[in-house]
């Protein structure tokens, strides 16, 4: 087993973002991030010279740790217009400090047209450890960006931007496309971006036809909550950054076309949220792409400039849906059975349908699995709500056995309706949704199935180094990093637990795995997983063993992590290595389940 990290990761970073984001707030978050510098570092004090935007002070100093009363005032006296003069004083003056132990001088070089800083660093320990370092290289280059975010505010968000026009703001909330077109353009000035569009967040979609440097006319998309980039911003609340969309995990079939005809590759996408009473809610109403057609993935500064145009939005009004939107294409309401049959013929998931049943109903339906699951795992919280609605009798809300001939293991289906059911001229209404739900469940798996095959027949090929242009070939269309990039293993006893048969539950285990670290699982057999991650990924072990053991307790599972591979060939020879060590510490019932590769090969 690997070292722990021991450097509690994520506290003086934020504050650094929220200073970048805040500027009101700067000094305050900047002081404290000093004073979050972890103690396992060996911090005993922090200093920084910081570049001042006001012409006649070219140097701010935040010191925190002893002694602040003489050194805040010591450093000050050294200070120079030339931060080369002012580095060459302190390299020589810093070892007088009698009290104070030996300083790690680190210099700020955002970019050759942004002003430079200094950070000190005082610690115990003149050598830090390999996680330290790694930790302190993260504070500087949050702090490199927060130099470049404050040297470029004045020029996209003085007083008299559009960004700080609250007419501008109001219009928008309105849904003035003028006002829309404003905000996309100055949008992608700030993200030095290509291409920008805004989605709408309604209850169960999020719909996209505004945009801004589009090559094609009539682009545009929907996409249901917890699904794509849009939607599970919608359902979570948290920014995506995409490196690459084309081999994105992301990818949802809604929006590859349109997203692939625009060439979209790298973007940032942040949910603007809307007012709940009198205090900012969490609820998104908005989403702003910011995209380029190349890879090349936007900078921590770059991110946080965006990231202060949806701040300066909020709190933004939801959004009202035309009866247009809300039954989009379909027939008067005595024919509507009709339009329904004729979408269950063509659909291939199952949120499809509660989208489109919700629209009728005039309220909610989610369809769940054997165990209570909600399909669309982003509806998990209305799902809640609607079995508290059940327990309690409220009037409207159902619930529907999925039971039928043929159907394995059914499910149920919740719903909350405005309208009485079944409708007069829909008799067949509750076996029509029950027969369509599994019809349209038994694709998914059919489909689930076919893509888990192909992937793991893909990594066969690795394995026995077949064709090495037609992998490349088949991995590029799976979506899969098989340049370059990180390799899990996990193993599970040999009882079958994820069989072929069981594609519900591989189909949530492979969510879990998506939310939590961003990459694919693919299945080896029935006792093996591997994960594909891109190089730069930082995911915890740890989260990801939690999550899949609350999906396959009382079994227990192995997590082999760490491996990189830097070639399709090379890829071969460590997948070989992490599979061999996870089936010794599944034949051996290891009591370490979390095991860094390096730590463990001899």
């Amino acid at each position: 087993m690997g070292k722990n990290d021991l450097v509690p990761r994520g506290n003086a970073v934020h504050y650094l973002k929220v200073a970048a984001l805040y500027p009101q707030r700067r000094s305050e978050m900047i002081a404290r991030a000093l004073q979050e510098l972890p103690v396992c570092l060996s911090v005993v004090g922090s200093a920084l010279l910081w570049p001042c935007q006001d012409r006649n002070v070219p140097w701010k100093v935040y010191y925190v740790g002893p002694h602040a009363e003489s050194i805040h005032p010591w450093l000050v006296a050294r200070l120079d217009c030339s931060l080369d003069a002012t580095l060459g004083v302190l390299q020589q003056d810093l070892g007088r400090l009698s009290d104070m132990p030996f300083p790690h001088l680190i210099c700020l070089q955002p970019a050759p047209m942004f002003p430079d800083g200094l950070w000190i660093v005082w610690t115990i320990h003149s050598a830090l450890s390999r996680e330290a370092l790694d930790y302190l290289e993260e504070v500087r280059l949050t702090l490199e960006a927060l130099i470049q975010v404050q040297s470029s505010e004045m020029r996209y968000f003085s007083s008299t931007s559009p960004l700080c026009d609250q007419a501008l703001v109001e219009a928008l909330g309105q849904g003035d496309s003028y006002a829309l077109s404003a905000l996309l353009s100055i949008t992608r000035l700030v993200g030095k971006a290509e291409f920008t569009f805004w989605g709408r967040a309604y209850q169960n979609v999020v719909q996209c036809t505004d945009h801004m440097g589009a090559k094609q006319s009539g682009v545009g998309f929907a996409v249901p909550h917890g699904y794509g980039v849009g939607g599970r911003i919608a359902a979570t609340g948290m920014p995506i950054v995409v490196d690459d969309y084309r081999n994105s995990p992301y990818r949802h079939p809604s929006v590859s076309d349109a997203a692939d005809t625009e060439q979209i590759r790298s973007g940032i996408c942040l949910p603007v949220r809307s007012r709940i009473g009198q205090k900012k809610g969490e609820g998104v109403v908005g989403i702003l792409y910011t995209t380029r057609r190349i890879v090349k993935p936007f900078s921590l500064a770059e991110q946080l400039l965006v990231q202060r145009v949806t701040h300066l939005l909020e709190p933004l009004p939801p959004p009202t849906r035309s009866v247009s939107y809300f039954s989009p294409g379909l027939p008067p309401a005595q024919n509507q059975q009709v339009a329904w049959h004729k979408h269950v013929l063509h659909a291939h998931r199952i949120e499809g349908l509660e989208i489109w049943m919700s629209h009728f109903i005039e309220g909610t339906l989610i369809v769940t699995d054997s165990d209570g699951r909600p399909y669309v795992s982003a509806r998990s919280q209305q799902l809640e709500r609607l079995q508290v609605g059940f327990n309690s009798e409220m009037d409207g809300v159902e619930v529907i056995s999925l039971s039928a001939a043929g159907a394995s293991l059914p499910g149920k289906i919740y719903l909350c309706s405005s309208i009485a059911l079944p409708p007069p001229e829909w008799p067949a209404f509750f076996t029509d949704l029950v027969m369509a739900c599994n019809l349209v469940i038994e694709r998914m798996e059919q489909a689930h199935d076919q893509r888990a095959y192909q992937r793991e027949q893909w990594l066969r090929a690795v394995l026995q180094e077949e064709s090495f242009p037609s992998m490349r070939q088949d991995g590029s269309r799976l979506g899969l990093p098989f340049g370059e990039g990180q390799l899990w293993v996990i193993a599970w006893p040999s009882q079958k637990l994820l069989t072929r048969q069981a594609a519900r539950q591989r189909m949530l285990a492979e969510d879990i795995v998506l939310d939590q670290l961003r990459g694919w699982l693919l299945f080896l057999g029935d006792d093996i997983g591997v994960i594909l991650l891109n190089k730069d990924s930082k995911p915890e072990p740890s989260k990801l063993h939690e999550a899949l053991l609350a999906l396959l307790a009382p079994h227990p599972l192995w997590i082999i992590y760490g491996a990189r591979y830097h070639s399709l060939r090379n890829l071969k020879m460590v997948l070989t290595g992490s599979i061999s060590l996870a089936q010794k510490a599944r034949h051996e019932a290891c009591s370490e389940y979390l095991l860094n590769i390096h730590a463990s090969l001899p």
